[in-house]
């Protein structure tokens, strides 16, 4: 009998031990799949935005709470707009504002027309790049990020 309960005690503590280490590693291994998925986003986005001077694409970044990133890389918002700016000397910026906790990330060009384009003006019909982008990201969520959606809800083991 002894030995059935302490089996019984044995598994609980094993499993309280995974417990634990899945909340110890779950805000690492959730920033880590905010960061991938939002840079996703991006990618899709530089891929369907319309181009005339390019701009608007090639200055669509991350901004996470630790920095900014393109192509997933970090780099600073200086150089993303001086990349733009070679584009098209005559763009404005709007940057995006940094998030106040790990899990959040913000995506979008730091060209200010991009809202125009985005959302349309009363002379020009929406063109919703980044809701086109958003939505492949969400589809193909499952089969991309399945690994890094998994490490979330385990203890960081593949």
């Amino acid at each position: 009998m002894a030995t059935g309960k302490g089996s019984r005690v044995g598994r609980v503590q094993k499993s309280t031990a995974t417990l634990n280490a899945i909340r110890k590693a779950m805000p690492e291994n959730t920033q880590a799949l905010v960061l991938d998925m939002a840079t996703d986003m991006g990618e899709q986005f530089a891929i369907l935005a319309p181009r005339d001077t390019g701009s608007m694409a090639e200055s669509t970044y991350v901004q996470a709470k630790d920095g900014a990133y393109q192509d997933g890389k970090p780099t600073t918002v200086g150089a993303i707009e001086a990349m733009a700016r070679a584009l098209n000397p005559d763009v404005e910026f709007t940057p995006l504002p940094v998030p106040t906790n790990d899990t959040t990330a913000y995506v979008a060009p730091l060209a200010k027309h991009y809202e125009y384009v985005e959302f349309g003006t009363r002379y020009m019909a929406a063109r919703p790049t980044m809701a086109t982008a958003k939505a492949i990201v969400r589809r193909n969520m499952m089969t991309k990020h399945k690994a890094a959606l998994e490490r979330v809800a385990t203890d960081g083991r593949r």
